[in-house]
């Protein structure tokens, strides 16, 4: 009678005007055969982006997934924007003069990758591993 799953919450309100209880937040249910975890949100323009680990249960690996919020609160849907053959999670997004990078945790390939965002917000590349254990990669 009861299936547990994460969820995405937010509320848009500047934060001086944000309720203490989660009641007022809005929720974005993901289906029954994921979960959504550990989002990242950047601001432009008025938008929301929000990064996170959207994992299928069935294929036992995260990857990185978009969704955006307008200032209305309306929410698009979950677009994929990063996936490796490893799993993919904690999309930390750095901000450096106006370039945008990700460093997704990437414990399972045993290695700290960094891309780069060549079209925002969908378009990240692989730009370098810079710490390995995996002689693999």
């Amino acid at each position: 009678f009861f299936f547990n799953q994460w969820v995405i919450m937010f509320n848009i309100n500047p934060v001086s005007k944000v309720s203490k209880s989660i009641y007022k937040f809005k929720t974005i249910l993901p289906p029954k055969d994921r979960f959504w975890a550990d989002p990242f949100v950047i601001e432009k323009n008025k938008i929301f982006y929000i990064y996170f680990e959207e994992f299928l249960f069935g294929e036992e690996k995260g990857k990185i997934s978009l969704i955006t919020i307008d200032k209305n609160g309306l929410y698009s849907k979950p677009k994929v924007v990063l996936e490796e053959k490893h799993h993919l999670s904690y999309p930390f997004i750095i901000n450096d003069n106006n370039s945008l990078f990700m460093i997704p945790e990437t414990k399972e390939k045993k290695s700290i990758d960094i891309y780069e965002c060549k079209k925002f917000p969908t378009e990240w590349n692989f730009k370098k591993t810079l710490i390995s254990k995996n002689p693999n990669y």
